[in-house]
């Protein structure tokens, strides 16, 4: 019996010890835990507040919503043009350093695109989507996108860093400011689709903001010292194989 107890203390013990080791400071364990705890907080507050918005809002105006969120996830896949997966893949920080600046250009010159498309055709895409009511909002559709482009790169460069509870903490601030703002609005000013809208899109960027300043405060000697054009055109034609079949997929 005696034994069995220092078998059972023994097998405790190696437990606890696996368990410190699996979660010690930068580990793949930890890091995990890590970004899996602010997805699910952010989700978690999503779902808390969901009974609140509901009554603000109409049906007709999630679904407004539902469709401009559909229409930039279908543009996101081509906002970095994939470049921004390579930021993680490169062998030196200065390689990646580039691709993050070579990231955020393509960024800006797709948004400025989507937005020259907008101008001409937003009533034949709100007519061919069938959903009229959506014609004003489309203006908005490429500040989400260059929104977008702009956290993927970031969101590549914190992930090379390791910089994971920064990435949790980033989907919390997403989460609060966009209800916050959507329930302010509701309350405050207009409750439509507009306010639902308008909530995501300063979610986006209040919380890329503040993870792009975070980057820049921790890496600005890198990003300055090595960015150049010549480097980016380079690195442009050594990972073109990302543009051209994963922005496809």
């Amino acid at each position: 019996m005696a034994n069995d107890n220092r078998g059972n203390r023994f097998n405790v013990r190696n437990i606890s010890i696996i368990i410190k080791e699996r979660l010690k400071k930068g580990s793949f364990v930890r890091n995990v835990m890590t970004l899996m705890t602010g997805t699910a907080l952010a989700q978690a507050l999503a779902v808390l507040v969901a009974p609140v918005l509901t009554r603000l809002y109409k049906p007709e105006d999630f679904g407004i919503l539902a469709l401009f969120i559909s229409i930039v996830g279908i543009l996101s896949v081509v906002a970095c043009w994939r470049y921004d997966q390579a930021i993680v893949l490169a062998e030196k920080d200065k390689d990646a350093a580039n691709l993050l600046a070579l990231s955020i250009m393509i960024a800006i010159g797709m948004s400025l695109l989507i937005l020259v498309i907008i101008a001409l055709f937003r009533h034949s895409i709100a007519t061919l989507l069938g959903a009229p009511e959506i014609t004003f909002w489309l203006w908005l559709v490429p500040l989400n996108l260059m929104g977008f482009g702009f956290f993927q790169a970031f969101n590549y460069w914190s992930t090379r860093k390791k910089q994971f509870r920064r990435l949790a903490v980033q989907k919390i601030t997403q989460s609060t400011t966009t209800i916050g703002t959507q329930i302010g609005a509701g309350i405050f000013l207009k409750a439509d689709a507009g306010s639902l809208i308008s909530g995501k899109i300063i979610g986006n960027i209040v919380a890329t903001a503040i993870l792009g300043w975070k980057i820049w405060i921790d890496s600005k000697k890198i990003l300055i010292k090595n960015i150049s054009s010549n480097k980016i055109r380079e690195l442009a034609l050594k990972y073109k194989k990302f543009p051209q079949y994963s922005a496809l997929n």
